[in-house]
Order: structure tokens, then sequence, then C-alpha cells
């Protein structure tokens, strides 16, 4: 197989020995300090990727990549900066780069960007490699003029993986875990990622994860995360994101690659193992369904009651006013509602009525005018011997459903106080719809 040629337009000789320990012998790495000695490597080796520094000796880094995307569309640029900057990320995926990493370059950053790179890039397709050059040269006043060469298209991209250095192969598939109730946090052999770098890459991100067992298609990220933004500006946005996450979670565990694209979607890498709450959260929660259907409520309870365990806070309380978090908060919510409210049911008819207080509570907090838990928080205090307290429970639920209702109480819920009231209420079982 002939070896690849890899080109990299940099003045630091660190950045080639940074590249050089990834690669293998199957590559073949140019160096070129300078942006006019570039151009004519590009004309003669028709390189299988680019490593091009914004900092380039005489050259403007931007324009050099602009220019070379107009010419080779599909060949793929690596852009190297010293400072990670919004603006800059934004306009070096705006001019074509298929990556930025920063400088000085860490070994396994270079290596999770040439794998997913290398492996999935189309070969290039030039228009024709000596007006490429021609007009590369412009970029460059004092470049001197070349002899004219033959046009010969860049030999395709192999398909076969990017093969690397046997010690830089991982031992072991990463242990992801993602905590979405309550604060979203996401820990990698159990290192916590901290450092999303915006609000929207984690978001992304959050949707991934949730997804991991499928494929997202870009158009749709992009609808999703920048309704109002046009294609362009929307898939440049999806890139920059993108970005931030893989340097996020680079830090937590650099020799891995979380994110993969193919066939236009994006998806989570299937080698890694991961575990969500939402995802225990609702096998519990299917669990109990299926017990309660086949044998009775009772029997469902302890799987009712480790759904209701995982659920330790509002679906990423965190982002509370972002669009796709709330229609998710909200299903899962209404779940967690009904399961402490089975949950609730078991413990006011099987001698647990002080902790069905307490969830009974916990509903009406969420939902202060479900009437049929105010009547069921009445006969539990009226259980545990607590009489004064289920009368004023009454008159809460009296003024609580006329003020968001404009309604009284049902003829259950006043039949159940008045008992209450003049002590005839029993301590049993079933008693005033509770069933």
């Amino acid at each position: 197989m002939a070896r690849r040629t890899i080109l990299i337009a940099a003045e630091e000789a660190q950045t080639v020995q940074c590249v050089s320990q990834v690669l293998n012998s199957a590559h073949e790495i140019i160096h070129t300090p300078t942006g006019e000695r570039a151009a004519a490597e590009l004309e003669k080796k028709s390189p299988a990727l680019v490593l091009l520094a914004h900092s380039l000796l005489r050259t403007q880094g931007l324009e050099f990549l602009a220019a070379i995307k107009e010419e080779w569309p599909a060949l793929p640029v690596i852009y190297l900066v010293e400072n990670f900057e919004s603006d800059l990320l934004l306009a070096a995926f705006r001019a074509g780069a298929n990556d930025v990493l920063s400088k000085p370059l860490v070994e396994a950053e270079v290596r999770a960007s040439l794998n997913r790179i290398l492996n999935s890039a189309a070969p290039a397709r030039p228009h024709g490699l000596q007006q490429a050059y021609t007009r590369l040269k412009k970029n460059f006043s004092s470049s001197p003029s070349a002899p004219e060469k033959a046009e010969t298209p860049p030999a395709p991209l192999p398909s076969a993986p990017l093969a690397l250095p046997s010690s830089a192969r991982a031992s072991a598939p990463p242990r992801l875990r993602a905590h979405y109730f309550g604060k979203f946090h996401v820990t990698v052999n159990e290192h916590e990622v901290e450092h999303w770098s915006c609000r929207k890459s984690k978001l992304l991100f959050a949707d991934l994860l949730m997804n991991h067992n499928r494929r997202t298609g870009r158009e749709v990220l992009m609808e999703t995360f920048w309704p109002n933004a046009d294609a362009s500006s929307a898939r440049n946005s999806l890139n920059v994101a993108l970005h931030h996450i893989r340097r996020a979670l680079h830090e937590a565990l650099p020799d891995h690659d979380f994110v993969l694209f193919k066939d236009e979607c994006y998806f989570l890498n299937p080698e890694i193992e991961v575990w969500l709450d939402v995802e225990e959260f609702k096998q519990h929660w299917k669990k109990a369904q299926s017990l309660e259907r086949a044998q009775g409520r009772e029997t469902a309870l302890a799987e009712f009651e480790r759904a209701a365990e995982m659920y330790r806070g509002d679906f990423m309380e965190d982002e509370l006013y972002d669009g796709w978090a709330t229609s998710q908060r909200e299903h899962f919510k209404e779940i967690h509602l009904v399961a402490l409210d089975r949950i609730s049911k078991i413990y006011s008819l099987n001698g647990k009525p002080g902790r069905a207080v307490e969830l009974c509570k916990r509903i009406l907090t969420s939902d202060n005018c479900r009437e049929d838990v105010h009547r069921r928080l009445m006969l539990c205090y009226y259980r545990i011997d607590k009489r004064d307290k289920a009368l004023k429970q009454f008159k809460k639920c009296e003024e609580i459903l006329q003020a968001e209702l404009e309604v009284k109480p049902t003829r259950s819920t006043v039949e159940l106080y008045e008992k209450i009231k003049t002590g005839e209420a029993m301590k049993k079982r079933r008693c005033f719809g509770e069933n």
C-alpha cells in the first residue's frame, strides 16, 4: 500500500515531533515552515491531510485555509491555533477547517483527530492542480515562480483505519456515567467532566447521550439547537460546539473519540459503556407497571420505590429555559408523580400512613390541585392521630381549588371532612375512594 502524505505547515519542530509519534511508517510527513513552500508541496504531493498553523510565517492563515478549501473542498485540514477564542474557532470552521487543535499539541488530541478525519474523509477532487497552485501562490507576495507540471489527480484515501503504534491503542473501553436528574453531570472512568466551555456544547452532548443507541442527523441537530440561524451559521455553530465537546471529554480521557460522524449523522462511539440515570429510572418504572398489571399493586411496590429513588431532582434543572430539556423535564416529572402516587396509595392502605404523608406532600408541591391526594393526606393524618392537621388540610384543599380552578371540593372530600370532624372516620384499609 502506498504511503499517505501528511503535510504540516507550521514553524515549530515540536508540532512535527508530536504528529510523528502518533503516525507510523505508513505515512510520510512533509514539514514546511512557510506558506509558499506549503503551496508548492500541495501541488507536488497531493497530501491526504494538511495541518495548517494560524501563525504561519509570512502567511495569513485563514486566507490560506480558505484558498485550499476552495480548490480542494474534500481535502481535510486541521487548523492549529495558539489560543482557543470563539471568534477564531468560528472563523476557522467557516473557512473550511475539519478540526481545530491548540498548540502546543497534545498527543492524545492529535491521535483522536487523525483517526476521526482520516478514517471518514472522502478523496479530494480538485478542479486542476496547476490552477490551484497558481491561485495559492497569490497569497504570498514573495513567492518564487515554480515550474509547471502536468495535472495529476491525488490518490484517494484508503478506507482502512488509521494504523497507530501499538502503544497508543486503548486497552479497555471507557465507562461513561451521566446524571440528568438534578444538575446534569458526566463522569468518564470516575473522572468528572467539568469544563464544557459553553452551554450549547453541554446541551448538545446531553442530547447525543440521551440518544446514544441511535444516530442523529446533522440537520436535526442544527434545527434543534439553532432553529433561528441560517444553514451556514447553524453548521458553523454545530462544529464549534462539537469541538468544545471533544476537548471537554478528552480532558477526562484523552485516548478516545466519543462523538463520531458518518453518513451525515452524529452518534456516540458504540465502544463506550454508557450508564444513564434516566434509563435506569425508566427500566424500574416499566418493570413496576408490568408487575402491577400481572400481580397487583403491592407486588410492584419495590420497583416503584426504586424508580422514585432514581429521581433526585427535575430533569436537567440547571437548564430551565431550554426547549429540548423542558419537554423531557415534563415527561419525566409526570412519570415520577405517578410513581409517588402509587407508592403513597400503597403506604396509606398497608399500615404506613406516616410515610404516605410525606409522599402526598411531595406530590402536592408539584400539583396542588390533586384533590384525591388532598383526601389521601387527610385520611393519613387522621390515622396517625393528627386530626387537627386533617381538618386544616381540607381547608387548604378548599382554598386551592377555589383559587386555581374556581370549583368546590367534591362530595367524597366533603364527606371525609365531616366524618373526621365528628370523629366517625374509621381507621380501615379502604375508605372514601381509596383503592
